[in-house]
């Protein structure tokens, strides 16, 4: 294993916040849904999964170093709306559930409320974790010299809160002073 491969944190990142998810909507679930539902383990599944399935055809965890707030919210409230109509969905279906508009419509915000904040502290720590300490950077070059690498290139050093680290343009045609090599030496 590389020094590169044993500092990389960032694929633990996804699995955490999944994880956070899951335990927001089955301990509000608990605390909201226990005494009016008769089989209440398996409304709590059906909770998990239905969150699920819908982060999984949303996309909802795809977000990235680039990811701008407004995506992340746009995706927060596909989620949510979707998630809240699974669950209002559940009661024609089961005799088993006393509805109750109120449990539902708080269990709804405060999951919300609470998946919100986490996703967006946990988003915005890791851009300054990147900027204060410098690490959890990702290595580029860009093949090309043209007008659009350059533009490219100002991005990565305007933007260091992304994490990209510019090393070079490598290009067979371009003869610029800025040319860091031709394509074989980049292998």
């Amino acid at each position: 294993m590389t020094s590169a491969q044993s500092s990389r944190y960032s694929k633990y990142i996804r699995p955490i916040s999944i994880v956070f998810d899951l335990l927001v909507i089955a301990i509000l679930g608990i605390y909201f849904f226990e005494g009016l539902v008769l089989k209440f383990n398996t409304y709590i599944g059906y909770l998990l999964i239905s969150w699920s399935v819908i982060a999984f055809l949303i996309k909802f965890y795809d977000v990235y170093r680039f990811t701008t707030p407004v995506e992340i919210i746009t995706k927060i409230l596909k989620q949510c709306s979707l998630f809240s109509l699974l669950i209002i969905a559940y009661y024609p279906f089961t005799q088993e559930v006393v509805f109750n508009e109120n449990a539902v419509l708080f269990y709804v915000v405060f999951c919300t409320s609470i998946i919100t904040i986490f996703k967006f502290l946990l988003f915005y720590y890791l851009k300054k974790y990147r900027i204060i300490t410098g690490s959890n950077y990702r290595n580029v070059v860009i093949i090309g010299h043209t007008e659009e690498s350059v533009r490219l290139k100002e991005l990565f050093e305007e933007r260091n809160d992304y994490g990209y680290r510019f090393l070079g343009y490598f290009s067979n045609k371009s003869k610029s002073p800025e040319v860091s090599g031709n394509l074989e030496d980049l292998k």
